[in-house]
C-alpha cells in the first residue's frame, strides 16, 4: 500500500479565506458565529451562524462562469485553487490523468435553485433558469473543478452527511494507496445560508428537542451548558499526494493520512443511535489502519455537536475505544468558533489537524466555560502552543448512525 501525504491546503471560512489568516483567526479563538444577514430570519427562530462576508469569487472565478454556479461549488473552486497553489504544483508537468478529485457536501446547491422554484411557481416554467439542472447536485464541484484544471483522474462526490468531509478524504487517500491515483484533491464544501436548507435544518430538532441548534448563536461543546450547534458555511479541500511523487518534485508535506474508518450505525435518520452509534468502532478501526494504538494519539478533534446526547455519545465512544488514556489526550472541537459547516465540517477539521501537526499547536474550544461533570475529558479551551503534535484523530457524524473517524499523522522519513 502506498503512503499518502498532504502537500497543499486550501480553505474558505467564516474565520477567512485561506490557510494562513483561518490559522492565525483560530489561534487568537476568535468567535466568527454572527446575525445572518444572507436572508430574512425574521420567521426563524434561529438568527445566528458562521457566515463568510469577505469572499471575492472573481478572484477565483470568471464573471462569466460565475453566474451559472452555485455558491457552494464557488467555495470549493476557491478551496481548490488554494490547495495547488499551495502546493505549488506545475499541473503542466504532471499526468493529469493520474490526478482526482473526491468532493463531499450534504445539501448541494440550494442558494441557485431556492429563488429559481420561487420563479417557477410564480411565474411559471419559461422563467426558470437553463442552469438550474447543472448548478444545484452534489456533483457540480467535482465536475467544475476538473473542467477547471483539465484533471482526468479517478474522482468520486461524497454525501454522507455531516461525515462527508472526512470520508471525501478517507476515500480519496485510498484511491492514492491502492495505486489508482497519484493526486487527489479531497475534502468538502457547504452553503446551507439559504431559506429552505435553513429551515429543514431548524426543523431537525422539532421531534427530538435534545437534538437541535441553539437558539442563542452560542455553540459549546461538552460545556454544560450546551444547547445545540451552529450552522455555518465553508469549504476545505486538501491535496493528497503520493509520498514517493510528492518526495520526487520537493513538494512541502504538511503530514500524512495514516488510517480512516467509517460506518453505518443504521438508527432512525433524524437522530444520532442510542448508543455509541458505532463512532468507537471507527475510532478503534481507524487506528488499526494507522497501524498505531491509542497511546500514539496526542489530540482528538472532536465531532462536538453541542447536544446533550450528542456529545455524551461521542465521550462513551471515545472512553469505550481508548480507554486508556481518553481522560488525558487534549480534546478540542475548532468549530465552535464557526459553526459546523454540516458536510464541510470534517475536512475543516482535517485542515485544522494538519496545521495543529505543523505547528505543534491546539487550538481552542472556544465557550467552553464548564465542562459538563458528565465529561472526565480533557477539553482545551484556550490555545495551546511548543506541544509536540504527532498524530491526531479526527471525529465526525452524522444523522441515520453515520460516522467516521481519520488519523493524520507528521511524516517519518
Amino acid at each position: 500500500m502506498r503512503r499518502v501525504v498532504i502537500t497543499g491546503l486550501g480553505v474558505v471560512a467564516p474565520n477567512g479565506i485561506g490557510k494562513d489568516e483561518v490559522w492565525n483567526n483560530s489561534i487568537e479563538g476568535r468567535n466568527c458565529v454572527a446575525k445572518i444577514t444572507k436572508f430574512d430570519t425574521e420567521k426563524f427562530t434561529v438568527k445566528m451562524a458562521g457566515e463568510i462576508r469577505n469572499f471575492n469569487e472573481n478572484d477565483f472565478i470568471s464573471p462569466r462562469q460565475a453566474h451559472k454556479l452555485d455558491i457552494f461549488t464557488k467555495y470549493a473552486i476557491a478551496a481548490s485553487d488554494l490547495a495547488i497553489k499551495d502546493s505549488k504544483i506545475d499541473l503542466e508537468n504532471v499526468d493529469r490523468n493520474r490526478i482526482g478529485t473526491y468532493i463531499g457536501n450534504c445539501f448541494g446547491g440550494w442558494a441557485y435553485i431556492d429563488p429559481e422554484l420561487r420563479l417557477l411557481h410564480t411565474k411559471g416554467v419559461n422563467e426558470f433558469s437553463p442552469f438550474v439542472g447543472t448548478t444545484y447536485f452534489p456533483a457540480a464541484p467535482q465536475g467544475e473543478i476538473t473542467i477547471k484544471y483539465k484533471l482526468k483522474g479517478h474522482s468520486k462526490t461524497i454525501d454522507s452527511g455531516r461525515a462527508s468531509g472526512l470520508t471525501a478524504i478517507g476515500y480519496g487517500a485510498r484511491a492514492i494507496s491502492q495505486g489508482r491515483a497519484d493526486m487527489i484533491l479531497a475534502g468538502a464544501t457547504e452553503a446551507l445560508l439559504t431559506p429552505y436548507t435553513f429551515a429543514a435544518i431548524c426543523a431537525e430538532g422539532v421531534e427530538e428537542p435534545a437534538h437541535r441548534i441553539s437558539e442563542n448563536g452560542i455553540y459549546q461543546p461538552f460545556d454544560k451548558s450546551r444547547n445545540g450547534w451552529v450552522p455555518g458555511e465553508g469549504a476545505a479541500i486538501l491535496l493528497l499526494e503520493e509520498y514517493e511523487h510528492a518526495k520526487k518534485r520537493n513538494a512541502k508535506i504538511y503530514g500524512e493520512i495514516k488510517g480512516f474508518s467509517d460506518i453505518n450505525g443504521a438508527c432512525h435518520p433524524n437522530f444520532l443511535s442510542t448508543d455509541e452509534l458505532g463512532l468507537d468502532d471507527t475510532i478503534s478501526e481507524a487506528l488499526d489502519d494507522a497501524e498505531l494504538t491509542e497511546y500514539d494519539i496526542d489530540l482528538i478533534i472532536a465531532d462536538g455537536l453541542g447536544t446533550k446526547q450528542g456529545d455524551l455519545y461521542e465521550y462513551q465512544a471515545i472512553k469505550k475505544s481508548m480507554n486508556n488514556v481518553y481522560s488525558k489526550i487534549p480534546i478540542t472541537s475548532p468549530k465552535s468558533m464557526i459553526g459546523n459547516l454540516y458536510g464541510a465540517a470534517g475536512a475543516l477539521d482535517a485542515f485544522w489537524a494538519t496545521m495543529c501537526i505543523e505547528k505543534n499547536t491546539v487550538l481552542p474550544t472556544i465557550n467552553s466555560k464548564e465542562v459538563d461533570p458528565i465529561f472526565d475529558l480533557n477539553i482545551v479551551n484556550k490555545t495551546i502552543k511548543n506541544l509536540a503534535i504527532n498524530n491526531v484523530i479526527v471525529n465526525g457524524r452524522g444523522n441515520g448512525g453515520i460516522c467516521a473517524s481519520l488519523v493524520i499523522g507528521s511524516v517519518e522519513k
